[in-house]
């Protein structure tokens, strides 16, 4: 027996037994989802501290898990890049009514409703809106959390949260919008851009990129590591893309293509100069470098049709991944319609 209800009431009692030690009580909560969870929490402190254990009844909240989590993100075999972005994702968090809430409350109705800051921002004696990007990372963020409660037996059930429409990534880069910002950028977001446009590689792969992982006779960049297995690949190298990166080659073997003195070895960001270069080019503030991948994702599958190549520059592990630069034009069901059109 896990919960139950006694005769006549509408409150969820827990009935439980570990090590040959049984636990009972009363959970308070007349819904059962609470109750689960709740039951959930005690069996996981009844584990850890023995009969000892003194129950307690009430639910973990976001910020009680949130120790436990960033402790599991520093034990984790992550990435430095990933624990990052969950604790910047956390402060965003914390910040919001969400880190007050019992764990089963929080509903992807709760996360609509949330509004998220900048930290740090302060204009006219409010605080800034985040963007989506930043806000879509707090989702993500709080999506790891919960999944990780449900492991730890805190939480029953992760409920469905859908992330925020984020402009920046659907945005694409036309032709004479290339040319304004290639004119206006400064080295090396020039050849960075002019990569990412020509090769649909993300830009942490653009900026690990090293000597070693250039094939100047097959004409192929070799992408060793990336953000997924299936982003281990080659990239074919067009013209004006070899041009550019002979110019910066020094005739060695090893060693990265963007270097800088960090602790790193290679660079890690062009976003500020990405906005300066977006902006004297007077384009739309909601493109990002991103936007030259999904540009080039978009183009390519619109011209060749050959979706498997396609996934595979990318380093898609599935189809969806790759669909969404499927953009369907109308000119095939214009030409339908005129067709049709013609002979009545």
């Amino acid at each position: 027996m896990a919960i139950y209800k006694q005769t006549g009431s509408s409150i969820w009692h827990y009935d439980f037994t570990i090590d040959g030690q049984r636990y009972r009580g009363s959970t308070k909560e007349s819904r059962k989802t609470a109750a689960l969870t709740i039951e959930a929490d005690l069996r996981l402190r009844a584990r850890e501290k023995g009969p000892n254990f003194i129950p307690r009844r009430r639910a973990t909240t976001l910020r009680e898990l949130a120790p436990r989590f960033l402790g599991w993100k520093g034990d984790a075999q992550l990435e430095d890049k990933t624990r990052t972005y969950y604790e910047y994702g956390w402060r965003l968090l914390q910040a919001t009514p969400l880190a007050t809430m019992q764990l089963s409350h929080i509903s992807a109705d709760a996360v609509d409703a949330t509004v998220f800051h900048k930290i740090g921002r302060v204009h006219g004696g409010e605080s800034a809106l985040a963007s989506p990007k930043y806000v879509n990372q707090a989702i993500c963020t709080l999506k790891r959390m919960l999944s990780k409660a449900k492991e730890w037996h805190l939480l029953s059930e992760v409920p469905t949260i859908k992330p925020r429409k984020a402009y920046g990534r659907t945005g694409l880069i036309t032709s004479s919008d290339e040319a304004k910002l290639l004119q206006h950028a400064a080295q090396p977001l020039h050849d960075i851009l002019l990569i990412a446009m020509d090769t649909g590689m993300r830009p942490s792969e653009i900026f690990r990129m090293r000597w070693e992982d250039v094939l100047w006779e097959a004409k192929e960049i070799f992408i060793p590591k990336s953000k997924t297995d299936a982003g281990r690949r080659r990239v074919p190298m067009s013209n004006r893309m070899q041009s550019a990166l002979l110019k910066r080659w020094d005739g060695k073997r090893h060693g990265w293509v963007f270097p800088t003195r960090s602790a790193e070895g290679h660079i890690k960001s062009v976003k500020t100069a990405f906005t300066s270069a977006r902006r004297k080019a007077g384009l739309d503030p909601r493109l990002v470098l991103y936007s030259a991948r999904h540009t080039f994702g978009t183009y390519s599958l619109a011209a060749t049709k050959n979706l498997p190549a396609v996934m595979q520059t990318m380093g898609h592990a599935n189809v969806r991944s790759t669909l969404p630069y499927q953009h369907h034009g109308f000119e095939s069901i214009r030409d339908v319609i005129e067709a049709r059109n013609s002979t009545s």
